[in-house]
């Protein structure tokens, strides 16, 4: 892990408004290169990783994105390792299982399934590592980790997790969106590292991919006390005293036009 200084964590907020601008102008660009992008599963998983590469890992690499500050006792690394991965399963087996529940908000997005072993491990990396490692990098490694440093835990976990929520355009998994974002962020307060929240992303998107759609399973809902527990758990053992600093106008009016520009993006997305 390279040290705190050097790095240029201090444009996170700078960089995230320039990236937020370029999204819809990049996704038209591969439409225009691309205009049948969705009509193969190889196709779209290779549009994908494009696309995180530069909207997320460009910038993320930019600003060196390494660690923060702990916020509260050192966790066991196994541990963590073990329950992100679980955890971030367990989030997306038990939100899909809710959502039968509940009436139908808004319309899902339907992406082309892999259909043989080569499709599948190209979507493994498309649609699970990759935005995990790319998303995660940018939002919890940089913008994140930026609000942590300059302004505290508390603002960091409200502001870090509406930010990467919001960023996804879609009404429809919204509330999946906050839960994960949720969980991420805490992992990166309470471990200082970035890793953790990869690691529950990426369990997410694994069970994303391998579990499209729950029929006749309400009860699994369930199934989401575990994570919700980990995560007040989380929470509850983090310092709060750690408060320093407070953003500037200048930050507060960034942080507005980004949350701004997330919500056009669901008008337009």
């Amino acid at each position: 892990m390279m040290r705190l200084h050097g790095n240029r964590r201090w444009l996170s907020l700078p960089v995230c408004m320039l990236v937020m601008a370029l999204r819809l102008p990049l996704s038209l660009l591969i439409r225009y290169v691309c205009p049948d992008v969705t009509a193969s599963a190889v196709s779209y998983d290779l549009a994908v990783m494009a696309q995180e590469a530069v909207l997320w890992l460009l910038p993320a690499l930019f600003l060196m994105p390494w660690r923060t500050r702990r916020s509260g006792d050192r966790l066991p690394r196994g541990a963590v390792t073990v329950g992100a991965l679980v955890g971030g399963a367990l989030v997306q087996l038990s939100l899909s299982a809710l959502r039968l529940l509940l009436p139908a908000s808004g319309s899902a997005r339907t992406v082309p399934l892999p259909q043989t072993g080569a499709e599948w491990a190209l979507a493994a990396v498309a649609m699970v590592v990759v935005p995990a490692v790319c998303e995660e990098a940018f939002f919890r490694g940089c913008v994140t980790a930026y609000l942590r440093d300059a302004a505290g835990s508390g603002m960091a976990l409200v502001l870090g997790t509406l930010i990467f929520a919001l960023m996804h355009g879609d009404a429809a998994g919204l509330p999946s969106h906050l839960v994960v974002s949720l969980g991420c962020t805490a992992l990166l307060l309470r471990t200082g590292h970035v890793w953790p929240g990869m690691l529950l992303h990426m369990g997410y998107n694994a069970m994303a991919l391998v579990l499209p759609r729950i029929a006749g399973t309400p009860w699994l809902a369930l199934t989401g006390l575990l994570p919700l527990g980990a995560l007040a758990w989380l929470l509850r053992g983090m310092d709060w005293r750690d408060e320093g600093q407070r953003l500037t106008r200048v930050d507060w009016a960034m942080v507005a036009l980004i949350l701004l520009g997330e919500g056009i993006g669901y008008l337009i997305l």
